[in-house]
């Protein structure tokens, strides 16, 4: 079981926006899924994780 920091937990989901095989996976969905969310996945991290 993982207790993620914020900020690994936030690190973990930007890999939806810069990791080519994590951003080809989401974009198959929608295009602009990527970068909202990994931003989405960061702004959770900064208020539920800390």
């Amino acid at each position: 079981y993982w207790r993620p920091t914020a900020a690994a937990y936030a690190a973990m989901g930007g890999l939806y926006a810069t990791d080519p095989r994590q951003r080809a996976m989401a974009a198959e969905a929608d295009p602009a899924l990527p970068v909202w969310l990994a931003a989405a996945i960061e702004a959770y991290a900064h208020r539920r994780l800390r």
